[in-house]
C-alpha cells in the first residue's frame, strides 16, 4: 500500500471529514447511499479544498430526472430569492 493509498483509507473518518480527493468521493457516494434508504431520488454535491484545489463531488441514488428537477428546483428558487432581494434592497433607497 502506497503512501497516498494510506492517506485516502485514513481520509473518512465516518465523521465526514475527507483529507483526499478519493476519500471525498467515497463519503459522498456513501451518504449518497444511506440517504437513498429513506427518500425516493438523492442528489448531494458538496464541494472539497483540498491541497490547494477546490474539487467538486457529486453522488445520486435512485430516479436520476427527479434528481435533476429537484436541483433545477432549488436554483430557480436561489435565483428568484437573489432577485427579490435586489428589490427589496432598491425599494429601500
Amino acid at each position: 500500500m502506497t503512501q497516498e493509498d494510506q492517506e485516502d483509507d485514513a481520509g473518512f473518518d465516518g465523521n465526514f471529514k475527507a483529507s483526499s480527493d478519493k476519500a471525498a468521493k467515497r463519503c459522498v457516494e456513501e451518504c449518497a447511499q444511506k440517504m437513498s434508504e429513506h427518500w425516493d431520488s438523492v442528489r448531494i454535491i458538496a464541494t472539497n479544498h483540498h491541497k490547494g484545489f477546490t474539487g467538486i463531488y457529486s453522488s445520486g441514488r435512485g430516479n436520476f430526472y427527479a434528481q435533476i428537477g429537484g436541483v433545477r428546483e432549488w436554483i430557480m428558487r436561489q435565483d428568484e430569492g437573489t432577485k427579490q432581494n435586489v428589490r427589496d434592497e432598491s425599494k429601500d433607497e
